[in-house]
């Protein structure tokens, strides 16, 4: 006999406790990085895992003029739990919610790859030489600073395998 209102929260808490916990699954097979009995055999489809994705990160678009586009261009398996997958994949649409105030956000999912493309504010110049440190301050005066999500992201493509990179021009937007 909840109202909206409570069954909204509940929610929104039981999607925070299946973040959190798939954050820390995350950091206990990033930690066992040099174990090879922990590599993961099985395959995961990505589509469905960025939907899900998606759909937890609205939140950060709050009332934004931007459009979500979730484009597939080939069909993308890879070997890694879909918690760690879920991980990797929160922290750049997460990114690209946060950074674009207007105009599109595509996940562009390939046979090969993964690209989250948006026309956000970009990232300047001396920033993105530490774009995947822990941390770094954004130079170009806004009180933004990039926080653990890359440095995760990064570390995640490094165990298995993947390479993670990114292209952005201040003031236009990012792809990674």
């Amino acid at each position: 006999n909840l109202s909206a209102k409570e069954y909204a929260q509940i929610q929104r808490v039981q999607r925070a406790v299946g973040e959190m916990s798939e954050l820390i699954e995350t950091f206990l097979v990033l930690a066992q990085i040099n174990d090879e009995s922990t590599r993961y055999h099985d395959t995961c489809e990505i589509e469905p895992i960025v939907r899900k994705v998606i759909k937890q990160q609205r939140v950060w678009l709050n009332d934004k003029q931007v459009e979500v586009i979730v484009e597939e261009k080939g069909h993308l398996d890879v070997s890694a739990p879909p918690g760690i997958l879920s991980v990797l994949i929160a922290n750049l649409v997460r990114n690209a919610f946060r950074y674009t105030e207007r105009g599109s956000i595509t996940v562009l999912i390939a046979s090969n790859q993964l690209t989250v493309i948006d026309t956000g504010v970009g990232i300047d110049r001396s920033t993105q030489t530490q774009i995947f440190k822990h941390y770094v301050k954004d130079n170009s005066g806004d009180t933004n600073k990039v926080g653990l999500g890359l440095a995760i992201v990064q570390r995640i493509c490094e165990r298995y395998g993947w390479v993670a990179s990114f292209e952005s021009i201040r003031g236009q937007g990012s792809r990674f």
